[in-house]
């Protein structure tokens, strides 16, 4: 049997492997994850599904995010256990086909009554498309709930499957509040929110066997990063804006604004104001890579699996050169290399990731 005890530094099987069966590779146990995938094969299982997605203008993207669940998982070892992905094209189908009846049905139902003759409502539209946004809001928060609750019951280990515990309409409740606190806050509030959603997450998983714990997470420490990152983010729009402002595009932006209409740009000015921005996303995504570095860290340092608690050890250098990298391949692919995004994510957490502390947290 396996002895799980953090700060040992391998576990193998006490008992001798049968002949002519393979062993199980060496688990460091100061690592709740190992990868063990191979990252050409994923590559190219990447590759294909980007090229059949677009020749299927899409369609193939529901079969593409099934196999890739699939081949990631396999490529994990969770406390030198095997992960496996059991979720099926038929169920990745359903929130797509009931996406798909609703926008229908609404789009319907607003034909009807402009072919009836209703008459509009005596509301403003402000207010109109407010009162629309809060059962959206809702909506969203109790999808990422379900979504949550999905893959960690299609997900497991040693053939247990996982589960998610607690309210989901307790999530939705506190994603909708917080929604709509974080305009009346000017985006203080953001931290508050993201740590109370992610402890409703995390700490409600059960993976296999292992129970995963995530108490309170200090969102104080966030505060000043969120400052910042704003700062910088808000200092390099006004800087692209003044640089579009002084160059030789600004009248014939603000003729075409003016008359409502595309201004007429040469190949060149268009390259400028590409690079323009180019240069502030770029920028931006550092700052945006730069905050969320800080809140893994301290959810990591939140979170407890069977009592131990983990610790995420990334230098800020790679994580947001690998943000950046990443937020390029989407832009650059128009998302079809968004796995392969997730993929150098997840290879660099993965090896970053291990215990805290060798005794169980209380």
């Amino acid at each position: 049997m396996t002895i799980h005890v953090p700060n040992a530094v391998v576990a193998e099987s006490v008992t001798a492997a049968p002949s002519g069966t393979r062993r199980r590779a060496p688990h460091d146990l100061r690592r709740p994850f190992d990868w063990i995938g191979n990252e050409a094969h994923l590559r190219r299982l990447i590759w294909r599904n980007a090229i059949l997605s677009l020749v299927t203008v899409g369609v193939y993207a529901i079969w593409a995010k099934v196999a890739w669940r699939q081949a990631l998982w396999r490529s994990l070892r969770f406390q030198g256990k095997r992960l496996a992905f059991t979720g099926t094209v038929r169920e990745a189908m359903i929130p797509v086909l009931i996406a798909a009846a609703v926008i229908v049905a609404a789009v319907a139902a607003i034909a009807i009554m402009k072919w009836l003759g209703a008459p509009r409502p005596p509301v403003p539209r402000r207010s109109l498309r407010l009162f629309a946004a809060i059962p959206v809001v809702f909506l969203f928060g109790l999808a990422a709930w379900r979504a949550r609750s999905y893959l960690v019951s299609r997900t497991e280990i040693d053939g247990l499957a996982g589960r998610l515990e607690g309210s989901p309409l307790g999530y939705a409740l506190t994603h909708f509040a917080t929604a709509f606190l974080t305009p009346l806050t000017f985006g203080l509030i953001v931290p508050w929110r993201q740590a109370w959603l992610q402890r409703r997450l995390v700490g409600g998983m059960v993976l296999g066997p292992h129970r995963v714990a995530c108490r309170g997470i200090d969102a104080r420490r966030l505060l000043g990063r969120l400052v910042a990152a704003f700062a910088a983010g808000a200092a390099v729009y006004l800087a692209a804006v003044l640089a579009v402002a002084f160059s030789p595009l600004a009248p014939k932006l603000i003729e075409a604004h003016g008359k409502g209409t595309l201004p007429a740009l040469s190949a060149g000015e268009v390259a400028l104001l590409a690079g323009v921005g180019l240069i502030a996303g770029l920028a931006m995504a550092a700052a945006g890579a730069w905050y969320r570095l800080g809140m893994l860290r301290l959810l990591a340092a939140a979170t407890s699996i069977d009592g131990h608690v983990l610790r995420l050890d990334v230098a800020t250098s790679d994580f947001v050169r690998t943000a950046v990298v990443n937020w390029l391949m989407r832009l650059g692919s128009l998302g079809l290399l968004g796995c392969l995004a997730e993929l150098r994510m997840v290879r660099l957490l993965v090896e970053r990731l291990s215990f805290e502390q060798s005794q169980p947290c209380d």
